[in-house]
Protein backbone atom coordinates (compact mmCIF):
# COMPACT_ATOMS: atom_id res chain seq x y z
CA UNK A 1 0.00 0.00 0.00
CA UNK A 2 1.40 3.38 -1.04
CA UNK A 3 1.34 6.21 1.48
CA UNK A 4 -1.04 9.13 1.01
CA UNK A 5 1.26 12.11 1.32
CA UNK A 6 -0.19 15.37 2.59
CA UNK A 7 1.42 18.81 2.56
CA UNK A 8 0.94 21.31 5.38
CA UNK A 9 2.05 24.94 5.32
CA UNK A 10 2.51 26.39 8.80
CA UNK A 11 3.24 29.80 10.21
CA UNK A 12 5.11 29.16 13.45
CA UNK A 13 3.32 31.18 16.14
CA UNK A 14 5.56 30.01 18.96
CA UNK A 15 8.81 28.05 19.21
CA UNK A 16 9.97 26.94 22.66
CA UNK A 17 12.57 24.74 24.36
CA UNK A 18 14.87 24.79 21.33
CA UNK A 19 18.10 22.92 21.91
CA UNK A 20 20.64 20.96 19.92
CA UNK A 21 21.34 17.32 20.65
CA UNK A 22 24.03 15.03 19.29
CA UNK A 23 23.03 11.41 18.62
CA UNK A 24 25.80 8.90 18.01
CA UNK A 25 25.80 7.54 14.43
CA UNK A 26 23.02 10.01 13.50
CA UNK A 27 24.64 13.39 14.00
CA UNK A 28 23.34 16.72 15.27
CA UNK A 29 19.61 17.38 15.73
CA UNK A 30 17.60 20.48 16.59
CA UNK A 31 14.84 19.61 19.05
CA UNK A 32 12.00 22.02 19.84
CA UNK A 33 8.31 22.50 20.59
CA UNK A 34 6.09 24.52 18.30
CA UNK A 35 2.61 26.01 18.13
CA UNK A 36 0.89 27.00 14.90
CA UNK A 37 -2.79 27.88 15.21
CA UNK A 38 -4.45 24.95 16.98
CA UNK A 39 -1.54 22.61 16.28
CA UNK A 40 0.96 21.96 19.09
CA UNK A 41 3.94 19.66 18.57
CA UNK A 42 6.38 18.73 21.30
CA UNK A 43 9.85 17.29 20.91
CA UNK A 44 10.07 17.73 17.14
CA UNK A 45 13.59 16.69 16.07
CA UNK A 46 15.05 17.86 12.76
CA UNK A 47 18.46 16.77 11.50
CA UNK A 48 21.12 19.49 11.63
CA UNK A 49 21.86 22.59 13.67
CA UNK A 50 18.96 24.83 12.68
CA UNK A 51 17.75 28.29 13.64
CA UNK A 52 14.00 27.94 14.14
CA UNK A 53 12.08 31.04 15.23
CA UNK A 54 8.50 32.16 15.68
CA UNK A 55 7.14 33.88 12.59
CA UNK A 56 8.81 31.49 10.14
CA UNK A 57 6.71 29.86 7.42
CA UNK A 58 7.43 26.17 6.88
CA UNK A 59 6.06 23.39 4.72
CA UNK A 60 5.87 19.83 6.01
CA UNK A 61 4.98 16.61 4.19
CA UNK A 62 3.44 13.74 6.17
CA UNK A 63 3.01 10.20 4.85
CA UNK A 64 -0.22 9.79 6.86
CA UNK A 65 -2.44 12.89 7.06
CA UNK A 66 -2.59 14.49 10.53
CA UNK A 67 -0.08 12.00 11.99
CA UNK A 68 3.00 14.11 12.74
CA UNK A 69 5.01 11.03 13.72
CA UNK A 70 5.07 10.28 9.96
CA UNK A 71 6.87 13.52 9.05
CA UNK A 72 8.81 12.86 5.85
CA UNK A 73 10.29 16.25 4.94
CA UNK A 74 10.36 19.84 6.17
CA UNK A 75 11.12 23.03 4.19
CA UNK A 76 11.86 26.51 5.51
CA UNK A 77 10.10 28.80 3.02
CA UNK A 78 12.30 31.85 3.71
CA UNK A 79 15.60 30.09 2.97
CA UNK A 80 14.41 27.13 0.89
CA UNK A 81 16.39 24.74 3.15
CA UNK A 82 14.97 21.22 3.13
CA UNK A 83 15.28 18.61 5.87
CA UNK A 84 14.51 15.01 4.87
CA UNK A 85 13.58 12.60 7.65
CA UNK A 86 13.50 8.80 7.46
CA UNK A 87 13.53 8.55 3.71
CA UNK A 88 16.12 9.49 1.16
CA UNK A 89 16.38 12.71 -0.79
CA UNK A 90 15.65 12.74 -4.55
CA UNK A 91 19.34 13.04 -5.47
CA UNK A 92 20.30 9.96 -3.46
CA UNK A 93 17.22 8.10 -4.75
CA UNK A 94 18.19 8.71 -8.40
CA UNK A 95 21.79 7.69 -7.71
CA UNK A 96 20.56 4.53 -5.96
CA UNK A 97 18.19 3.73 -8.86
CA UNK A 98 20.97 4.07 -11.46
CA UNK A 99 23.36 1.99 -9.34
CA UNK A 100 20.69 -0.69 -8.79
CA UNK A 101 20.03 -0.87 -12.52
CA UNK A 102 23.74 -1.25 -13.36
CA UNK A 103 24.23 -3.93 -10.70
CA UNK A 104 21.08 -5.71 -11.86
CA UNK A 105 22.14 -5.73 -15.52
CA UNK A 106 25.60 -7.09 -14.68
CA UNK A 107 24.18 -9.67 -12.27
CA UNK A 108 21.49 -10.61 -14.78
CA UNK A 109 24.07 -11.23 -17.49
CA UNK A 110 26.13 -13.38 -15.11
CA UNK A 111 23.06 -15.39 -14.04
CA UNK A 112 21.89 -15.98 -17.61
CA UNK A 113 25.36 -17.07 -18.74
CA UNK A 114 25.71 -19.39 -15.73
CA UNK A 115 22.19 -20.76 -16.24
CA UNK A 116 22.89 -21.58 -19.89
CA UNK A 117 25.80 -23.79 -18.81
CA UNK A 118 23.64 -25.45 -16.14
CA UNK A 119 21.36 -28.45 -16.47
CA UNK A 120 18.41 -26.37 -15.21
CA UNK A 121 18.63 -23.03 -17.06
CA UNK A 122 14.96 -22.13 -16.58
CA UNK A 123 15.21 -22.33 -12.78
CA UNK A 124 18.39 -20.22 -12.68
CA UNK A 125 17.00 -17.61 -15.05
CA UNK A 126 13.69 -17.47 -13.17
CA UNK A 127 15.30 -17.15 -9.74
CA UNK A 128 17.76 -14.56 -11.02
CA UNK A 129 14.99 -12.55 -12.67
CA UNK A 130 12.93 -12.56 -9.46
CA UNK A 131 15.87 -11.34 -7.37
CA UNK A 132 16.68 -8.61 -9.89
CA UNK A 133 13.05 -7.49 -10.08
CA UNK A 134 12.87 -7.17 -6.29
CA UNK A 135 16.17 -5.24 -6.17
CA UNK A 136 15.20 -2.78 -8.92
CA UNK A 137 11.63 -2.56 -7.59
CA UNK A 138 12.82 -1.28 -4.20
CA UNK A 139 15.10 1.32 -5.79
CA UNK A 140 12.31 2.44 -8.14
CA UNK A 141 9.84 2.67 -5.25
CA UNK A 142 12.28 4.80 -3.22
CA UNK A 143 12.85 7.09 -6.20
CA UNK A 144 9.11 7.48 -6.88
CA UNK A 145 8.36 8.27 -3.22
CA UNK A 146 11.20 10.81 -3.02
CA UNK A 147 9.98 12.48 -6.22
CA UNK A 148 6.40 12.69 -4.91
CA UNK A 149 7.54 14.20 -1.61
CA UNK A 150 9.83 16.69 -3.38
CA UNK A 151 6.99 17.88 -5.65
CA UNK A 152 4.70 18.42 -2.64
CA UNK A 153 7.43 20.06 -0.60
CA UNK A 154 8.43 22.51 -3.33
CA UNK A 155 4.90 23.45 -4.42
CA UNK A 156 3.95 27.11 -4.07
CA UNK A 157 2.67 27.63 -0.50
CA UNK A 158 -0.90 28.71 0.10
CA UNK A 159 -1.69 32.33 0.88
CA UNK A 160 -3.29 31.41 4.20
CA UNK A 161 -0.95 31.25 7.24
CA UNK A 162 -2.71 28.22 8.73
CA UNK A 163 -2.70 24.50 8.04
CA UNK A 164 -3.48 23.67 4.41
Amino acid sequence: MRPTYKRYTLLLDEVSELHHAYRPRQGMFTVFNLRSGNLTLQGLALRGRLDVRAGMRVTAVLSVPDQWATLMAWRFEDSGKEIWMRNISPTIAVTWLITAMLISVLTGIAIVLAALDSMQPAFGIGLGSLCLALFIGKAFSDWRSARTIAVLLRAVPDASPSLS
